[in-house]
C-alpha cells in the first residue's frame, strides 16, 4: 500500500510560525509584567514606611496619653518622633525627660522604650516643610501636638518621604491637635 503525502494535510496542528508568533508574545507580555512587578513593589516600600511611621506617631500619642514612663521616669515632655534632614536614612522614637519639646542626648535609649528606626534601601526623608529637623511630641493626658524645631513652635508639619528609583514621594502631615494623616 503506497501513502501520497503530498495531499494529506493534518488540520488539528499549528504551524511553526503560528508558534513562534505565539511564544514572541508571551514573551513581550513577560517582560511587561516583570518591569511592573519590580516598580509597584518599591511603591509598596514606600506605603509601608509611610504606614509604619503613623503606626509610630500614633504609638507616641498612646504611651503620651497613657502615662508610659522611660525606665523609672515619666516624661515631663512626653513621647516623640524626631526628623532630620541631615540623617535622612531614619528617625528617632523618643522620651521628652525634660519637657522641652525637643530630642536631647539620652532620651533615645533601646532599653527604656525608645528606638531609631532605619527607613528600607531606597527609602529616604525628602522634606521637612517647616525647618531642617523637626520634634513633634505628644503631651501627656493632653490631646495635643507639640511641633518644633528647637527655636519655633509650628500648628502644622508635613514631612515627605521619597524612593530612589521611581521618584515617588509621600507626606505625612500633622496638626497641633494631634491629628496625624498621610497623603
Amino acid at each position: 500500500m503506497i501513502i501520497n503525502l503530498t495531499n494529506y494535510k493534518n488540520k488539528n496542528a499549528f504551524t511553526l510560525i503560528e508558534v513562534i508568533v505565539s511564544l514572541g508574545i508571551i514573551a513581550v507580555l513577560s517582560t511587561f509584567v516583570v518591569l511592573n512587578y519590580h516598580s509597584i513593589n518599591k511603591r509598596n516600600n514606600l506605603t509601608m514606611t509611610s504606614a509604619k511611621i503613623l503606626s509610630d506617631f500614633r504609638l507616641a500619642q498612646s504611651y503620651s496619653l497613657g502615662s508610659r514612663s522611660y525606665g523609672d521616669v515619666l516624661p515631663l515632655g512626653g513621647w516623640g518622633l524626631y526628623f532630620d534632614l541631615n540623617t535622612a536614612s531614619s528617625y528617632q522614637f523618643f522620651a521628652d525627660l525634660n519637657g522641652n519639646g525637643q530630642y536631647d542626648l539620652g532620651e533615645g535609649e533601646n532599653t527604656q522604650g525608645a528606638f531609631i528606626k532605619d527607613f528600607p534601601q531606597d527609602i529616604t526623608l525628602n522634606a521637612i516643610d517647616v525647618a531642617q529637623s523637626i520634634n513633634v511630641t505628644f503631651s501627656p493626658l493632653i490631646p495635643k501636638a507639640v511641633i518644633f524645631d528647637g527655636l519655633n513652635t509650628y500648628s502644622n508639619c508635613a514631612i515627605s518621604f521619597r524612593e530612589a528609583i521611581s521618584g515617588a514621594i509621600k507626606t505625612i502631615e500633622v496638626n497641633q491637635l494631634g491629628l496625624v494623616e498621610s497623603n
